[in-house]
């Protein structure tokens, strides 16, 4: 069994990083330990508003379409009519951001990652980088592992 490191992405600020639990950090590299991955390098925990429109602003503007519920469906819906509208991208996000905020005060959440702080000390969500040698089998363990509720598998399976 190799003994692996969970790292963070150099683009995570010191508060991005201090919001995830040692629990989570420890079934990550218990996990990757197991279906030798020597590296896990977590890319994304808590997102404020501003950082889930850019997160979806950026894979907008790359083509990449996530399959979001109806929340999620109206802030991208926000980003093809202001994107029509000849607005800078900034303004694009920031209609973005807006429409993030009004949804969560009426209850509904755009990503499992922009929440309160508190609601995410409660459950941490991570996205770890999908380039380790044994991806599928680390996502696969992982999504059997006590203590993980759900594992999406993005791009990986």
């Amino acid at each position: 069994m190799t003994k692996s490191t969970v790292t963070f992405s150099p683009t995570l600020s010191e508060e991005d990083k201090s919001v995830v639990a040692q629990t989570t950090l420890d079934i990550l590299e218990s996990v990757a330990s197991e279906t030798n991955n020597p590296l896990v390098t977590i890319t994304s925990t808590l997102r404020p508003p501003e950082r889930q429109a850019q997160a979806m602003f950026d894979n907008l503007r790359r083509g990449i379409k996530i399959s979001y519920a109806s929340a999620g469906r109206q802030v991208e819906k926000v980003y093809e009519t202001e994107n029509g509208l000849d607005k800078t991208d900034e303004e694009i996000v920031a209609a973005m951001t807006a429409k993030i905020v009004e949804l969560s005060k009426l209850g509904q959440r755009v990503s499992r990652h922009c929440v309160s702080k508190e609601e995410y000390a409660k459950r941490n969500i991570v996205d770890v980088r999908k380039t380790m040698p044994n991806a599928v089998a680390f996502a696969k363990k992982l999504g059997n592992t006590a203590g993980v509720k759900r594992v999406f598998f993005f791009g990986i399976v």
